[in-house]
């Protein structure tokens, strides 16, 4: 499953892979260890990927994808990046990543991109009960200009650096054992 493809023919599973080997690359240097779901061109289907992180008793699952629209959707109106969330408990951790997106996006940056907002989701892998969950959909792969940006290493390091500074805020707010 290819997923969205964007208008130059690039795969919504190549680009999420890619932002999650980056985002990988970040956390295992700020010391974090990372269970991936998939690491090439394996299919692993929605539904193994949260019993994939409970069986490995992750504290958070954090899904990446680039969105697109149905037929009819106006990319002039949607665009940009969204965080969705389904659980309570992951409202937090949630409302820290998109804050964190909120402030590397802002008009004048590097990569300008329009808050698509922060969503309450019924999405496979937002429900995973076991542990805060979130979906990041980091830009529209249908937009020109956001897939021209998703094929770049530099916004997919934006992209790591946004995630990471949401996940240490929310893990600022965690008691202290």
């Amino acid at each position: 499953d290819t997923g969205a493809v964007g208008p130059t023919g690039y795969a919504e599973k190549d680009a999420n892979l890619a932002q999650a080997l980056v985002l990988k690359q970040r956390l295992i240097a700020e010391g974090v260890k990372v269970i991936m779901t998939r690491t090439g061109n394996e299919n692993v289907p929605l539904n193994q990927r949260p019993a994939i992180a409970w069986e490995n008793r992750a504290d958070i699952l954090i899904s990446l994808h680039n969105n697109a629209l149905p037929y009819g959707g106006n990319p002039f109106v949607k665009r940009g990046f969204g965080v969705y969330y389904y659980t309570p408990m992951s409202l937090a951790l949630a409302k820290e990543i998109h804050q964190a997106y909120v402030e590397t996006y802002v008009a004048g940056s590097e990569f300008q991109l329009r808050d698509d907002g922060l969503y309450y989701g019924n999405l496979a892998l937002a429900r995973a009960p076991q542990m805060p969950a979130v979906l990041i959909e980091s830009a529209y792969m249908i937009v020109p200009e956001e897939e021209a940006y998703l094929k770049t290493d530099a916004f997919r390091r934006a992209c790591a650096d946004a995630i990471i500074t949401g996940l240490k805020r929310y893990a600022g707010q965690m008691r202290r054992k």
